[in-house]
């Protein structure tokens, strides 16, 4: 009697169909959505191909990150999980056309560190003697 009850209560594995149940939600984000889906694929035993396969299905169809997985194939499923940095740029992006973009924002964007430096420097002309501007 206890070795069933000891049975039922052993934890199942899951399987491919909890990958396949998992889609992004429309106001989810792509961070949430992979954290989502990793944290259930660690536990189903299959292989890392089964699991890219069904990571890219359960993305939005037309989102960027959709496209830009389905133009560069990522070999392996930490390749794709890899793809973090791209994750982080539209989170920036994002936030920053939240931030710059609104209608009847009077402040500008910042402007990156290059177009910083060329304000500062002066206009370089070489003045010889009595030659003027040269």
């Amino acid at each position: 009697m206890s070795l069933m009850h000891f049975t039922a209560s052993r934890k199942q594995p899951k399987t491919e169909a909890v990958l396949d149940a998992i889609f992004q939600g429309d106001n989810e984000s792509l961070h949430n959505f992979i954290e989502r889906f990793n944290k259930e694929a660690v536990q189903v035993d299959t292989t890392d191909d089964m699991k890219k396969y069904r990571l890219q299905r359960g993305l939005h169809p037309n989102s960027d990150f959709a496209m830009a997985v389905g133009i560069e194939k990522q070999r392996t499923l930490d390749d794709l999980l890899k793809s973090q940095a791209y994750i982080q740029y539209k989170v920036q992006q994002t936030a920053d056309t939240a931030r710059y973009g609104r209608a009847g924002n009077t402040q500008s964007a910042p402007q990156s560190n290059h177009e910083q430096a060329k304000q500062i420097q002066p206009n370089k002309r070489t003045f010889g003697p009595a030659l003027g501007a040269i």
